[in-house]
């Protein structure tokens, strides 16, 4: 806190520092700006003692956690009835409200039950701890049902000897040290536990033997303690072996070895076929047994693999053994320092993998791309004079047939997997004695249906089309556009199935055929060609009068975008035009007409349908009129008079020669 401390008064002045040479010496700065500027630096001075006070916030909850908030004291009678080593028991509650037995480790050290005391990894020495723990939790381990630690229901003695125990480990430390002590105050005492096989001898021979020997034998039972114990527990199953009774193959007897594991133990299987069980020794299926208990691992003979691992894991919890850690209590003002022990839960484990081999095959159905298991075949296996063997549908997972005899055996497919077609090669595979397990892969490819889409006439493959494939209860399956090449669907099962084109190809009529295709048992089917035949048009350009097909005249065929699509110069025969889109609009213009013609000012326009109909596209012409100069025609007009009055002329001048005569 004070490094803290002074970290934020060094900030403040610094900040302050600033204000000043930017205020007070700064006169570029206005004074709209200058106390912009005294704000920011109060407000950075207030975040930062918010920022200490969160910190020693922190600091403090630290502290408290884990502390002894409060301890207990009872007087207690002098167990050793010499009126010198009376003693006060004495118990701690934590800041969790629990209650424990609470030992003092500082001899001659004042005792105060309202001490407030901390933990701390520098109470106990780290050398003795393991010793300590095992002093403390001696009469815990001995009879641990009854949790005496746990429950504070130590009687008097016990808690009397555990003391005194305690006190003798840590005897070393009589002048100096944490756990200080006098020589003088200390000399009965020792030369009582050194005496405690003679006690008539010692200073206190009116002693209960019991009590000095107690002692004794917890004292010399450290000398074996180097560590704090721990659980553990082994399944002895590395050489188990199976034999065959009736449906099951059965494990020889599995064992397990414990340290410190007083309860039982569960037994479980990991990934074992199916059917597997765990019994004990009459048949019965368990899965918790005693820890000195046998058991047996049973497996199905129809479930039982080439090589089987059969998993299993033993476990134990706190429930069922107290492993206890010792704790430290650094106790404020001075007052005696306490130890305390608490009860940590070890869970142990255990996993032998086992492996069952008989004379078995592996038989794996798989997708001859994914090499996934295929479901659904019906496979079947004959030995070498044609007896089948076994017969199955495949799953998901390998089929395994055990108890095969020595020799050599077929596998053959009769029915494939939807989907699939149907294999037609027969796998054969050898079994011998005690050798290794075949497997035997037989795949299947997906059936396949390739499909065309052709024209009429030249038989090439089409682009465009809008194709639909349905199934018999009209469910649509698929649906695409052709690309030019032949379109092929994959994995689809036995029946029949109908493709039906909905956009043609540009150029193309739609046809309206349904074609039928068939995936046959085997998973075969045949190659299915649809074609579509071209737009043809007939432009044909005619007299007006007669009808008949006119030569020269310039035609040009216009899209609904004003492109030209084709032009050319008619001939005696109708122009027909191939190729042209349905549901489109085009218009024929004549530019130039047949000779002795005048050109049609008018466009015809036409639409192909989707059937590829369309009226015949006729455009007519009619001829030029003849017509005469008017001066001909007025010397005409002159000289027919003229002709007539002599015509006259001539009929009166022969009726008067006639009168003459």
């Amino acid at each position: 806190m004070s490094i803290i401390f002074d970290l934020i008064v060094k900030l403040f002045l610094k900040i302050v520092n600033n204000y000043i040479i930017i205020v007070v010496y700064d006169r570029s700065v206005d004074m709209e700006k200058k106390v912009k500027i005294l704000f920011k630096c109060l407000f950075t001075f207030i975040l930062s003692l918010f920022i200490i006070m969160g910190v020693d916030r922190v600091e403090a909850a630290e502290v408290v956690q884990g502390k002894i908030v409060k301890t207990l004291e009872s007087s207690q009678s002098d167990i050793m009835g010499t009126g010198s080593l009376s003693f006060t028991r004495k118990t701690a509650i934590d800041s969790e409200n629990n209650t424990y037995i609470a030992y003092c480790i500082q001899p001659t050290v004042a005792f105060s039950k309202d001490a407030s005391c901390t933990k701390t990894d520098t109470a106990l020495p780290t050398s003795i701890r393991p010793k300590i723990s095992y002093i403390l939790s001696y009469y815990d381990r001995v009879d641990f049902t009854k949790k005496k630690h746990e429950n504070a229901n130590l009687s008097d003695k016990e808690y009397f000897i555990t003391q005194m125990a305690l006190w003798y480990l840590l005897r070393g430390c009589q002048t100096t040290g944490t756990y200080r002590c006098s020589a003088t105050d200390w000399k009965a005492f020792n030369n009582f536990l050194f005496d405690f096989n003679t006690p008539s001898s010692s200073t206190y021979a009116s002693v209960s033997n019991d009590v000095a020997i107690q002692i004794a034998n917890i004292i010399k039972g450290t000398n074996t303690v180097a560590t704090i114990p721990t659980a553990s527990i082994k399944l002895n199953a590395n050489n188990i072996s199976f034999k065959r009774d009736g449906d099951y193959y059965v494990s020889s007897a599995i064992s397990v070895t414990a340290v410190n594991i007083n309860g039982g133990h569960t037994v479980s299987l990991l990934d074992a076929p199916s059917g597997t069980i765990v019994t004990d020794g009459s048949g019965a299926s368990r899965t918790k047994f005693g820890v000195n208990e046998l058991f047996y691992v049973k497996v199905p003979t129809s479930a039982v693999s080439s090589v089987t691992n059969i998993k299993f894991s033993l476990k134990t919890d706190a429930q069922s053994n107290r492993i206890y850690d010792p704790y430290g209590y650094d106790c404020a003002g001075g007052a005696q320092d306490i130890t305390i022990i608490k009860p940590r839960v070890i869970p142990v484990t255990d996993k032998v993998d086992f492996s069952l081999t008989v004379n078995s095959a592996r038989i794996s159905k798989v997708d001859l791309t994914s090499k996934d298991e295929l479901p659904g075949a019906h496979l079947m296996v004959k030995d070498s004079d044609g007896n089948v063997i076994d017969e199955w549908i495949s799953t998901k997972e390998p089929h395994y047939i055990t108890d095969l005899k020595p020799g050599e055996y077929t596998l053959i497919e009769t029915i494939a997997p939807d989907g699939y077609a149907l294999s037609t090669e027969e796998q054969k595979f050898t079994i011998t004695d005690g050798g290794d397990i075949p497997t035997i892969y037989m795949t299947n490819d997906k059936t396949k249906v390739s499909i065309s889409k052709v024209s009429m006439t030249s038989n090439e493959e089409l682009p465009g089309a809008h194709l639909v494939l349905k199934d018999s209860n009209d469910k649509v399956i698929e649906e695409w556009d052709s690309q030019g090449e032949p379109h092929v669907i994959y994995g689809l099962v036995k029946g029949e199935y109908y493709i039906t084109e909905t956009i043609a190809p540009d150029g193309y009529i739609l046809s309206e055929e349904t074609v039928k295709v068939v995936i046959k048992e085997d998973g075969t089917a045949d190659p299915v060609v649809m074609k579509n035949e071209i737009t043809r048009v007939e432009i044909s350009k005619q007299d007006a009068t007669t009808g008949k097909e006119l030569a020269g005249a310039h035609l040009i065929l216009k899209d609904s975008e004003d492109r030209i699509v084709e032009e050319w110069d008619s001939t005696e025969e109708v122009h027909v035009i191939t190729g042209l889109l349905t549901e489109k609009e085009y218009t024929l213009i004549e530019t130039i007409a047949p000779d002795g013609y005048e050109v049609n000012p008018e466009s015809v326009k036409f639409t192909i349908q989707k059937d590829g109909t369309v009226d015949k596209v006729i455009m007519k012409n009619d001829r030029i009129p003849e017509q005469v100069p008017t001066g001909d025609i007025l010397v005409t007009v002159i000289f027919a008079i003229a002709v007539l009055g002599l015509g006259v002329g001539y009929y009166f001048y022969k009726k008067r020669s006639e009168v003459k005569i």
